[in-house]
Parts: structure tokens; sequence; C-alpha cells
């Protein structure tokens, strides 16, 4: 369901703000024209989640009262509204209505942030990608987020243990517990993993013959299980108590996996240039498109946020026109100085929003 309005209303440096939306939108602006606070905006609308803060009142406009954000999804069939109002001295309130039946939250398109640290996936900690994979496995595998919820509080409370020095036999309390949680954690991420493994393994097959993107053939994503191969869970965990206590944490286990990107057997970050990857990046999030929109009848929006940034003329072409081909609805932030967005053919299939 594409997202064709929003309003926003003393969010950020926004006294007033009025936009509507095509398939594909640019919203182009320097620096500080407020591009990623209106992404924020939208996302907050359709996540009940900020990207910048957990204090909302960090979003009101200086020397006013409160902030109020609307949005409209429009279908062939149906049409919302999202509203959000947050007040000084008042909780933030979500509203979502329609004309002919009842939405709540888990109604609404899957709003996919793209953020410029998020394409540093690839040569960045392993946080980034653990969170890039975790984000899609919940929207596709709904049960697989309260497996990992489950196995995350039984992890806390094992640090804690750790932390607190507890007897071995303490521990082991926590720990056989950890061993049963973590083994239908770890069969999940597996699972989920083949999944989109299967659909990135013909990733150079469906680009090879576009201009630009030969770097793709040989790619290749393993995934690592978060400890040591050939070893059970419960060897791994043994074997790495002393180093645990010393650090006072869990160090071993499947809240410790990792995807390994690399090309003709050497790793991605030291073989393909900052332009490629982020390409490389941009086109494994789109490759789950498919998966992500037969998991959400509403569909998927993606909100990238300053595209331009590290793409030279080429690799930005290139960029664009994938989007223009994806079969979602794209919203995305770009300087407005970036010439390489001038004089193209193919910016007439995006609708363009100056700042």
């Amino acid at each position: 369901m594409p997202l064709t309005r929003a309003y926003l209303k003393n969010f950020r440096l926004f006294s007033e703000l009025d936009l509507s939306f095509d398939k594909n939108t640019i919203i182009l602006g320097n620096n500080g024209t407020g591009k990623t606070s209106l992404i924020e905006a939208i996302n907050l609308l359709l996540t009940r989640r900020s990207l910048r803060t957990k204090d909302l009142k960090e979003c009101i406009k200086y020397n006013t009262k409160g902030f109020l954000l609307g949005l409209e999804c429009r279908g062939p069939e149906e049409s919302l509204k999202i509203k959000s109002e947050k007040l000084l001295d008042k909780r933030v309130t979500f509203k979502i209505s329609s004309k002919n039946k009842l939405y709540n939250k888990t109604s609404l398109p899957i709003s996919q942030v793209i953020l410029p640290n998020d394409f540093r996936m690839i040569e960045g900690q392993p946080d980034l990608r653990r969170m890039f994979f975790s984000k899609n496995m919940f929207h596709v595998e709904p049960l697989a987020k309260k497996v990992n919820d489950e196995y995350r509080k039984i992890l806390i409370q094992r640090n804690f243990s750790i932390k607190r020095k507890s007897t071995d036999q303490e521990l082991s309390v926590w720990t056989d517990k950890l061993l049963q949680q973590g083994a239908l954690l770890n069969k999940v991420q597996l699972e989920f993993f083949n999944k989109i493994d299967n659909l990135l393994s013909d990733l150079y097959k469906k680009h090879q013959n576009k201009k630009g993107l030969s770097f793709l053939e040989g790619i290749k994503v393993d995934y690592y299980q978060g400890w040591t191969r050939g070893e059970s869970l419960k060897r791994s965990l043994e074997q790495s108590l002393e180093k645990d206590r010393a650090l006072g944490y869990t160090t071993e286990g499947p809240h410790r996996f990792d995807l390994k990107f690399s090309v003709n057997n050497k790793p991605v970050k030291s073989t393909l240039s900052r332009g490629q990857q982020k390409l490389l990046i941009l086109l494994v999030i789109f490759r789950l498109n498919g998966l992500l929109s037969s998991a959400n009848p509403c569909g998927v929006v993606y909100l990238i946020d300053d595209l331009s940034s590290e793409l030279d003329s080429v690799n930005l072409n290139i960029a664009l026109k994938e989007i223009a081909e994806l079969n979602s609805q794209v919203i995305v932030s770009s300087i407005e100085e970036k010439g390489e967005l001038k004089n193209k053919d193919f910016l007439s299939q995006f609708k363009q929003i100056n700042l």
C-alpha cells in the first residue's frame, strides 16, 4: 500500500510541511534542510520508533508545545490514515483509521530504512550485519522474534551471573537454559539464511547483462553460527568459560552470528571499491524485496537517506535505475547540488521534491 502524502507540523526544523509522493520520489536538498528528519518522521509513523532518539521530546521543534504528524496510504481497494501527536507534557499517541476496516500497526507497509551507516554493513562491525539479518528475519518469520527475545532474556541472566562471579554450579543453571534456547535460535537463523542465500546466489545471473555490474560475479555470502565451526555449542561454552569470566559476558553463541561477504574467495571489503560495496549492499537489500512483500500484504516502502554519498556518476546512475525497476515504493534523499542527478532521462520516473 503506497504512501501518498505526509504532513509534519513542529517536527524537528519544520514548522509545517505537506508533501505528496509517487511510487518513486527523490527528496533533494542541501545539508541541514531536513531530508533525514522527513525520513525519520515517515518511519516513526510506520514503526512508532524514532531513528535518532528514544526521547521523542527531542523531535519537537524548539519553542513549540508539540509535534503533529500525518501519513496517508492508498491502495487499489483500501486507504488509511496514520496520525501521531506528541506534546511536551504528554505521551505520544498513534491513531490508524480507515473507512472500510480496522487497522493496527501490523497492517502497515514494512518500513525498510537505509541510512548512510547501513552502507558500511560489509566493512563495518558485525552488529550492522546482525541488525540487517535479524530485522528482515523478524518480518518474514514472526515466531523468530519470540525465540530471539527469550534467548536474550536468558543471555542477560547468564551475563549477570558471570559478572557477579557466581559459582560454576550456579552458572550452569543459566548455561543449560542458554543451550536449549540457543539451539532453537540457531535453527531459525540458519533456516532464514538458507532462504536468503538461495536469492543471493543468483545475484550475478540476474544482473549479468547490465553495464557496470560485472563485479557481482563470484560474490558469495557465508553464515558464521557464532561459535567454533565443528564444535557443539555446549563444548564451545565450556572452552570459553575462563574468557567469559575475564570479560564479564558470554562470548560464544548464536547471538554472535555473522555474515561473511567474499568475491572469488577474497574478502569483499578489500577487493571492491566503496562505490561497488555500496551498490552491492543496495542490491542485496533489494533482492529480499519479494520475500518481504510475500510476508506482508501491504508491501514494502524503502526510505533511503543520502544515496549519493560516496557514489560517482556511474554508480549513482546504476543505483537509481535499480530503484526505478524495483516493484516497491522508494523514497530517497540526495544532496541537491549533486551534479550526477542532472540530465538523466530515467529521472522522469521519479517525482522530485526540493526542500
